[in-house]
């Protein structure tokens, strides 16, 4: 999905699958790396930014999660949610590439 905006080195990008809804604000940092800013609906566990062969994890607080120093070029975000009730269990989200 292309950037909703693009403003003076930022983005704002949106993914969803019906369920979960992630949005991401991308802004370019010192030295050509970007900070990704993140919102994710539903109870998401664990938040995994990939590009390429290189990977970050991190675990959302109270529905956020950031990265830092994220090298510029292509990436897509894997999360991993508690279903929703009453069935639970576990689920994976995955978004389409994005260019950061």
């Amino acid at each position: 999905e292309a950037p909703d905006s693009t403003v003076a080195g930022t983005a704002t990008l949106q993914f969803s699958d019906g369920v979960i809804t992630v949005l991401l604000h991308v802004s370019a940092t010192g030295g050509g790396a970007r900070r990704i800013d993140g919102w994710v609906t539903g109870d998401a566990l664990v938040v995994r930014l990939m590009q390429g062969e290189d990977g970050w994890s991190t675990e959302p607080v109270d529905a956020r999660f950031a990265f830092e120093d994220v090298p510029a070029g292509t990436a897509s975000l894997r999360l991993v949610a508690r279903g929703p009730k009453p069935l639970g269990g576990l689920r994976e989200f995955m978004t389409a590439p994005f260019t950061v």
